[in-house]
């Protein structure tokens, strides 16, 4: 082996190449928004995502303060990182919108979902369902002779495997809220939206 290939070796081991392809993957985010409760105000949004191609796999809004006509909305969206910033800026130059977190950015955020799942199954399927759930700590919030609905809430992976566990045992319906999100920080976001209204 030449001294030159010896050179370039020592080289790759000690100052590997950096993968571009790798820091550009896409995969999921989950924003959630602050926003003023005016008519509207979600269109705008989803005309951001719509007019720029982005992606929306779920979208969920609430009121979350009626004296404040203040509402939530949580989004999840699939992208690079890169990508998802360029959405943040876009999203909180929007009228209407006090602020925009990416909770997929912090290791102290907190994700659930809400999920009904009807069921029609009897004997040892019915039973078999029933002790999933049980271990699962899922609800059953409604029965009948021939159907069941089952409440079930969790980290949207837990739901969705939950769902998947039931699926040979007869599920005939699902309705899922949509994930939602908050990070666990001492921020009192919703102050802060006060002093600037003052």
């Amino acid at each position: 082996m030449s001294e030159e290939t010896q050179n370039q070796n020592a080289a790759a081991s000690h100052y590997p190449a950096f993968d571009e392809s790798a820091a550009e993957q896409s995969h999921r985010h989950t924003l959630t928004m602050v926003v003023r409760d005016r008519a509207g105000t979600i269109s705008k949004v989803v005309g951001l995502f719509s007019a720029r191609s982005y992606n929306i796999d779920s979208i969920s809004a609430s009121n979350i303060d009626h004296d404040r006509e203040l509402s939530s909305i949580t989004i999840i969206t699939y992208g690079t990182d890169r990508v998802v910033r360029q959405i943040i800026s876009q999203l909180e130059r929007l009228v209407n919108v006090f602020y925009v977190t990416n909770v997929t950015e912090s290791k102290d955020r907190v994700l659930r979902e809400m999920a009904l799942i009807k069921m029609r199954a009897t004997g040892e399927k019915r039973l078999e369902a029933l002790t999933i759930a049980n271990s699962f700590h899922a609800n059953i919030v409604d029965a009948a002779q021939d159907a069941f609905i089952i409440e079930m809430m969790g980290a949207p992976q837990k739901v969705d495997s939950f769902i998947d566990l039931l699926r040979p045992l007869g599920v005939i319906d699902v309705v899922k809220s949509g994930p939602a999100g908050m990070v666990n920080t001492s921020d009192a976001l919703l102050e802060q939206i006060s002093s600037e209204e003052d």
